[in-house]
């Protein structure tokens, strides 16, 4: 294995392990803690019958959906943070690591399921139009809206 995958940049933040260490403690740990979220979110409606409740925590049919979501969760994860290191050994800045990084990850929402591929990508380009703004207003493009959020602005112009 090449060395440069057993060690660390020194931008990068992770302080003990190596980049690829990071990325696979990360993508684990993604995957773990999302598939036991989604689970409990589903079964939460059987809580009143244990019997269904213990049929729909062992069904791997009942949780495919779980561990569909899990992975792209732990996908999206990893893959930035596995890219993200990657460019930080050309690039001497951060500023395009992070966006090509959040491109190639965005990718990963190829293996979601359609329905919710579109709500998570109105999400998201909600939380873009969000950043985009506090940045025009943290580098005075523009005036701030006192005691009003981008965000809510952007959800009521949606309806």
């Amino acid at each position: 294995m090449p060395s440069s995958l057993l060690s660390r940049t020194p931008r990068c933040q992770h302080a003990v392990h190596s980049c690829l260490e990071n990325t696979i403690r990360g993508f684990t740990r993604s995957f773990i803690n999302f598939t036991a979220i989604k689970v409990a979110h589903s079964s939460l409606g059987h809580i009143s019958n244990p019997r269904k409740l213990l049929r729909n925590l062992t069904s791997f049919e009942a949780n495919r959906d779980s561990f569909r979501f899990a992975l792209f969760m732990a996908l999206l994860n990893s893959l930035y943070k596995a890219v993200l290191c990657a460019l930080r050994r050309f690039f001497k800045t951060d500023k395009w690591c992070a966006f090509i990084a959040g491109f190639v990850a965005g990718l990963s929402a190829l293996i979601e399921d359609k329905k919710r591929r579109q709500l998570i990508l109105i999400l998201m380009l909600s939380r873009f139009v969000d950043t985009a703004a506090k940045m025009a207003v943290d580098h005075e493009v523009c005036q701030p809206i006192p005691k009003v959020e981008w965000l809510v602005i952007l959800w009521c112009s949606m309806i």
